[in-house]
């Protein structure tokens, strides 16, 4: 990879990391608040409704949490291992893609049945997690 491509994917990673704590925080903020006045944009796209049905930690550990803490260790796993050893990013990365599926299916088969809406916030925080995939993947394979 050229030194110029191999820049832009690492901020562009960067950047990726950078806008997911900051949709995290957001995210934080809203649950601890109750206030979703900027992610309920309809009846059925409404981080209220989602949360007020409750589905929203696991064994008592409230899904924000694992947000916050996602995102600052991907960027700083970022920051040490992007031009050493970016290779073992992506298990790690994957790892978070195996997480949102388990998030997928509560959204789609547990909550969407029940109340009809969909957390905005949370879906562009899975989104986020599989750019960065993506972004990592695709560096790891120019590399070869």
């Amino acid at each position: 990879m050229t030194e110029k491509l191999a820049q832009t994917t690492y901020k562009i990673y960067i950047g990726f990391a950078l806008l997911g704590i900051l949709d995290a925080i957001y995210h934080a903020y809203s649950e601890l608040t109750q206030v979703f006045t900027g992610c309920n944009l309809t009846v059925h796209i409404s981080c209220g409704s989602v949360f007020q049905f409750g589905y929203t930690t696991i064994s008592g550990v409230p899904f924000w949490i694992f947000g916050v803490v996602w995102f600052p260790l991907m960027l700083i796993l970022g920051l040490i291992l992007w031009n050493r050893s970016k290779l073992l990013l992506i298990p790690i990365l994957f790892i978070g893609n195996m997480f949102t599926i388990y998030l997928w299916y509560l959204d789609l088969a547990v909550i969407w049945p029940a109340v009809h809406a969909i957390c905005p916030v949370c879906v562009s925080l899975y989104i986020i997690n599989y750019l960065m995939t993506i972004v990592g993947g695709a560096s790891v394979y120019s590399d070869s």
